[in-house]
């Protein structure tokens, strides 16, 4: 038996290593936390290395614990080296992306155009654009800049001349006729698309776990009460609260905010490193 707990016990303390590795090569955690929780995890282990290292016989409930307490240190650095990994390969693999699909260093500041299309199904339907938001991230300070235009301005459809048209209209030519009209209204260059629906958003608030969103005013909408304040919303509320525009005088104008909301709010909870436990989804 104390052979068994001094190999159960020199597991344990090797895992704790692994973990402390990987949580350090991986950066998925800030470095404050890490300065309070590596010196608490290491007493704990030290703790239970000796207490299994004793030569003293103990009672067979006392052996169970340790036991069992050393397999949850096991499994701990397990999941988060795994952890680690997943963060460090979907880093590589955006930085390969990039690489090679275009021409964007991502290192500066770049442009994604985000299409919202007003259906539910396949993402490829033909349909109008109800949503164009234009997202600047700048890497280097770590912001990122939305800029919103109303689904009924009258702009100058990409490759057309004479009468104007519905920004909402553009959709229904492809998201590049989208994409080029914005270009040429706002003189700048789009880097990448994004192409979302009902359907796709209900799916992507779910694999999220609900999100905390701000709103400005407190209405009802779809069946569901909002207040002014954060709400957390599951994928039903929050497709709600990103279409509503008739409960608020500025119609289209705070519908726009409130799918700027929805963005912000979904960039805040994917950040947080335990998503990257459901990364798959």
């Amino acid at each position: 038996m104390n052979l068994f707990k001094k190999i159960v016990g020199t597991i344990a303390a090797c895992s704790y290593g692994l973990a402390v590795y990987a949580v350090l090569r991986a950066n998925i955690m800030p470095t404050k936390y890490l300065l309070v929780l590596i010196p608490i995890t290491a007493v704990l282990v030290v703790l239970l290395v000796r207490a299994l290292f004793k030569e003293k016989q103990r009672g067979v409930l006392t052996t169970m614990l340790l036991v069992a307490l050393s397999f949850l240190v096991v499994s701990a650095s397990a999941l988060t080296y795994n952890a680690s990994k997943t963060a460090t390969a979907l880093l590589q693999g955006a930085q390969n992306v990039s690489k090679t699909s275009t021409n964007t260093n991502i290192k500066k500041p770049y442009t994604i155009y985000i299409s919202g299309i007003d259906s539910y199904g396949e993402v490829d339907t033909v349909s109008r654009s109800d949503v164009n938001i234009l997202a600047v991230v700048n890497p280097k300070d770590n912001k990122v800049l939305l800029v919103n235009t109303p689904r009924d301005y009258y702009v100058q459809l990409h490759g057309t001349t004479g009468v104007r048209d519905k920004l909402t209209h553009a959709g229904i030519y492809g998201i590049d006729m989208s994409k080029n009209t914005l270009q040429d209204l706002y003189g700048t260059k789009v880097d990448y698309t994004v192409r979302i629906n009902f359907s796709s958003l209900l799916k992507l608030v779910d694999a999220a776990g609900g999100i905390n969103v701000y709103s400005d005013y407190t209405f009802k909408a779809g069946g569901y009460s909002f207040v002014q304040g954060y709400n957390t919303l599951d994928s039903k509320q929050a497709l709600v609260f990103a279409r509503e525009r008739y409960a608020f005088a500025d119609g289209d104008r705070q519908r726009g905010k409130h799918q700027q909301r929805v963005i912000e709010a979904l960039i805040t909870k994917l950040s947080q490193p335990r998503v990257l436990l459901g990364y798959q989804g």
